[in-house]
């Protein structure tokens, strides 16, 4: 649904925008059947064992930044209700990478 669909971006790209130091990265494809999102930023990243955490409603890591810690909370939500998956990584730029991927549907 669309509604859905602007939740994810604008969540993802809200969260890469707080946390980027200049740069943020966008990349929107499809492959193997799937639409494939990566959205990257060069901040601080978050370390491998906190990533399951801040896909936790209302979980922030860092009190010095303004959110409600919902954001990716709420994208996860959004893109499981789609059958799609939703993987933290570290991006090439240095900060964190956030990938969606959702199965693509036929047009009625």
């Amino acid at each position: 649904a669309p509604a859905d669909q602007q939740e994810v971006f604008g969540n993802l790209l809200e969260t890469a925008g707080k946390w980027a130091r200049s740069r943020m990265k966008v990349t929107l494809s499809s492959t193997d059947g799937s639409m494939v999102l990566r959205v990257e930023d060069d901040g601080p990243g978050v370390p491998g064992s906190h990533r399951g955490r801040i896909l936790q409603q209302g979980v922030r890591l860092d009190q010095q930044v303004n959110g409600s810690g919902l954001g990716l909370a709420i994208v996860d939500e959004i893109v499981t209700k789609y059958e799609g998956h939703l993987t933290l990584g570290e991006s090439e730029l240095g900060g964190l990478l956030v990938e969606v991927k959702v199965p693509l549907t036929e047009a009625a």
